[in-house]
């Protein structure tokens, strides 16, 4: 798991996501605003992404754990 600040355009978040050097085989983003953008960009790009409504959140995280 790695946190950082990065804009909220699909092209930062594309190119942050391809540093790493390692296949992302999900991603999830919480439902908002910017979202649909996001998502719409991120899956062009060939990312596996997910919308997850802001109350499901939380619960995506204690699965991790």
């Amino acid at each position: 798991m790695r946190e950082a600040k990065v804009p909220s355009e699909p092209e930062a978040l594309i190119a942050w996501f391809g540093e790493h050097g390692v296949v992302m085989e999900r991603i999830g983003l919480e439902a908002g605003p910017l979202s649909q953008r996001l998502h719409a960009g991120m899956t062009e790009a060939g990312l596996a992404v997910e919308l997850i409504e802001t109350r499901h959140v939380r619960a995506a995280f204690n699965t991790l754990a």
